[in-house]
């Protein structure tokens, strides 16, 4: 069996999704593989232990608020962003079990982890970008952007193989900085493969990590925007970090209901009518979107929101930009569960099965 080491800037985790590909991709990985892993906790988080025996977890420092500015000292030259799990204590243990395990491959999950493979000594480096930074950061205006654009140009070279999540990343990458990108798709979790709608029931639903800005801003806008002109209609909110000032907007309605965490959401969302998904920042594909496709449920929401998303499934999603767009859509749209399955069964057999999994399994070395 290949020997792997993999190193990502987050906990293994089931639950929040970056942290749940990275799940996914490990356990699937070690049905060929051997794996080792350098992970990172913040404080008071919680290992999702492994469950087979081949994967390990060799280091899982904990980190703080500090931690980001002690790593970026260690390396200024680019962006913080790139340099946040930066170590040169790091560095060395990584170099030190290369030495030791002799891996066919090193993994380097998100660009948080981008800089510090750069001094990492091995042949075989593989990147994991989750999105283009730079396009993120453009989105939001920025005043970096030029030293954003540089860091990551010089990051992304000099490896082996460069992976993102979306056609339109790997065509960014190769537009921005001129290097071959190939894809990788996220990986869906079987619990969601194995939910099927069982009815159609009369709500909508938002899913999202309430605590990251752009999620929390684009569903505040909606909140402001959109509700009052549909109160007949029932929303269910799912996902947990909802500020207490989105709180307050919420408990405003009563035909809004938030939910929180939910252990299995999957069952609610295969059920609605649709998911809502008013994103107007970020980058890099939305795996909320793709979940919800995967649950036999149609998405509406904006342009950023469907951007990275093959075209084959574009009749699943609806476009919405205005208020009046959306309140024309939640009004009208009507799905049979006869179609939800069909969706269903359509998105499980198109969506793509080339991954970096297929690259380390069956990809000869020189």
């Amino acid at each position: 069996m290949r020997k792997v080491l993999l190193i990502t800037p987050y906990n293994l985790t089931r639950k929040e999704v970056g942290g749940a590909f990275t799940y996914q991709f490990v356990d699937r990985l070690a049905d060929n593989c051997v794996i080792d892993v350098v992970l990172y906790q913040y404080y008071g988080d919680v290992l999702d232990k492994p469950k087979k025996d081949n994967i390990r977890v060799i280091s899982a420092p904990q980190i703080g608020g500090f931690d980001k500015y002690l790593s970026w000292f260690q390396c200024p030259l680019y962006h913080p962003l790139f340099t946040a799990r930066y170590s040169w204590r790091m560095i060395s243990f990584i170099n030190r079990k290369i030495k030791e395990e002799k891996y066919d491959y090193t993994v380097f999950d998100y660009s948080q982890t981008f800089a510090m493979a750069k001094k990492i000594k091995h042949d075989h480096k593989l990147l994991v970008a989750h999105d283009v930074i730079f396009q993120r950061f453009e989105r939001e205006g920025s005043k970096l952007l030029k030293w954003i654009r540089w860091s990551e140009s010089q990051l992304v070279k000099g490896v082996e193989k460069l992976y993102a999540f979306s056609n339109k990343d790997c065509l960014l990458m190769k537009q921005l900085y001129g290097v071959e990108c190939d894809l990788t798709p996220v990986f869906i979790k079987q619990t969601i493969l194995d939910t099927r709608p069982s009815q159609c029931e009369n709500y909508h639903v938002f899913f999202a990590d309430w605590g990251r800005s752009d999620n929390s801003e684009s569903l505040e806008w909606f909140l402001l925007n959109v509700v009052p002109y549909v109160q007949q209609v029932l929303f269910k909110i799912i996902g947990g970090g909802l500020s207490p000032k989105l709180k307050g907007l919420v408990d405003k309605y009563h035909n809004i209901e938030y939910l929180g965490f939910v252990d299995n959401p999957y069952p609610l969302i295969a059920n609605a009518k649709s998911e809502i998904c008013p994103l107007h920042k970020g980058a890099g594909i939305k795996v909320k979107c793709l979940e919800a496709m995967a649950c036999g449920t149609p998405v509406i929401g904006t342009e950023v929101a469907f951007e990275g998303i093959d075209s084959s499934f574009a009749k699943y999603l609806f476009l919405a930009d205005k208020p009046d767009e959306y309140v024309k859509l939640i009004n009208e749209i009507s799905i049979s569960l006869e179609e939800k399955d069909r969706m269903k069964n359509h998105f499980i057999s198109e969506y793509s099965q080339k991954s970096i999994i297929n690259y380390i399994v069956d990809n000869n070395k020189q």
